[in-house]
């Protein structure tokens, strides 16, 4: 059953929230449930938007940044539908990687976050390889699989070179 009508979407824009595109009339039929589309960015609808977000968190929560609109202006808008940080969670920021430092100024080179002698960043710090080339192939299967994978790849590059 469709609560609203609005002519203000596309066929493929009607279909992201459910809707049924009438070509006849050009209207988009749609559940109230569904709402509204209220940002329609890349060829999806995303219900939030936040400006204080980084490229990486948004990138990390499933959202799409927009780093300029299309008249060139700077936007640093992250689209998303629900801030989900399934990696770490730190001052309203979702960072991939926690990796232990000697100090906060080795985590300000990795533009982390720093806290009780942890760089919590979005990037893979070099201590963290360090770490990896020591270890055994039975210690790396048990890391978590992005982190496996990362380290296979580095074990490979490791020994061809």
């Amino acid at each position: 059953m469709c609560d609203f009508r609005t002519k203000q979407y596309t066929t493929k824009e009607c279909a992201t929230i459910d809707g049924y595109y009438n070509s006849a009339d050009r209207y988009c039929y749609y559940s109230g449930s569904q709402g509204p589309c209220r940002y329609y960015v890349n060829q999806e609808c995303y219900p939030l938007v936040d400006s204080s977000y980084t490229a990486s968190t948004c990138r990390n929560i499933g959202g799409y940044f927009v780093a300029h609109t299309t008249q060139g202006q700077s936007s640093n808008s992250c689209y998303y539908k629900q801030f989900n940080c399934t990696y770490h969670s730190v001052d309203r920021q979702c960072y991939r990687f926690k990796t232990a430092v000697n100090n906060k100024t080795e985590c300000d080179n990795y533009a982390g976050y720093y806290k009780h002698g942890f760089a919590t960043t979005s990037v893979l710090t070099t201590s963290f390889w360090s770490t990896v080339s020591v270890m055994t192939l039975a210690q790396i299967s048990t890391l978590n699989p992005t982190v496996r994978q990362l380290a296979d790849i580095m074990t490979t590059i490791i020994t061809v070179t």
